[in-house]
């Protein structure tokens, strides 16, 4: 496993949210630009993009191969992407309007609003950088949830974080793959790293407005781990009850990955009772 970097002091964090929730009480009849109630924790950089409702195509075909040249007898097998029987069956999802925090989640961020880091990194600091700015990393599924419920939101489900990723900065991209379009203005991978995590939004956006979507840290969602998508919900609600199933979901990438291996379709499970090293989040709310 790689280690990184230790990370610095929390200092006064901790007491930033009360601070936060002061603020918003003393300023309750105040109103942001567009005329909604104000957010306490834009304080925090915490913003959001408001994703459109729509329909898409989730997953991909088993043994699918996509190139970049029009002819698969032209397609060097280095250029391939190969779908797994985990990212089947592709299937149609209706999705409501919602909104995606514009960034994963960062050290700073989930410090000031828990009270400190995630319980991993108090065991062994140096599972976390010293880059305030960066995806916090080493999170339970249940911290993540905890955070997000803390800002009045909740993670998003797994075909909403799909939904999101494969609005590629490029709308030829099927499936958002990195070797069809300039994914290290987009993304982070092993050519641009420097084998570490990287402070959040510092790239482009997707057409979406959301930033590092597919490579940076892997994203915790709501759903239960599910073997394919057979059954799958069509709603774009989340697929079984997290916190009661054995296995939870992560989507995307980590910085270390090769950039012709990234798509939007990749999905990993894990264990509830662990963290990883490189598994971070971020949150979603019901649109109005």
């Amino acid at each position: 496993m790689r280690l990184i970097r230790r990370m610095r002091p929390l200092r006064a964090f901790a007491l930033l949210p009360l601070l936060l929730l002061a603020l918003a009480a003393c300023d309750s009849e105040s109103d942001s630009v567009d005329g909604d109630q104000a957010d306490p924790w834009e304080e925090l950089g915490i913003a959001w993009a408001s994703i459109p409702s729509g329909s898409f195509t989730m997953g991909c075909e088993p043994e699918e191969i996509v190139c970049i040249q029009p002819s698969i007898d032209d397609c060097e097998p280095v250029e391939r992407f190969y779908c797994n029987s985990t990212m089947a069956p592709p299937h149609n999802v209706d999705i409501p309007a919602f909104f995606m925090m514009t960034t994963e989640v960062t050290q700073t961020q989930f410090a000031a609003v828990m009270g400190g880091p995630p319980e991993a990194v108090i065991e062994n600091p140096d599972l976390q950088s010293d880059c305030d700015n960066c995806p916090v990393v080493s999170v339970l599924w249940r911290e993540a949830r905890d955070f997000c419920a803390t800002i009045d939101a909740r993670l998003p489900s797994e075909s909403e974080w799909e939904y999101v990723a494969q609005h590629c900065p490029e709308e030829a991209v099927p499936g958002c793959r990195g070797y069809q379009f300039e994914i290290n203005d987009y993304e982070w991978t092993f050519l641009t790293s420097e084998d570490n995590l990287q402070p959040v939004g510092q790239l482009l956006p997707n057409q979406l407005g959301v930033y590092d979507i597919l490579s940076n840290a892997k994203e915790l969602v709501q759903d239960c781990w599910h073997d394919s998508y057979e059954g799958a919900p069509s709603d774009g609600s989340a697929w079984g009850s997290a916190g009661n199933c054995k296995k939870e979901v992560s989507r995307g990438y980590a910085f270390y990955n090769y950039y012709k291996n990234i798509s939007a379709y990749n999905r990993e499970k894990g264990a509830f009772y662990r963290s990883s090293s490189y598994q971070s989040f971020r949150c979603a709310r019901d649109g109005e």
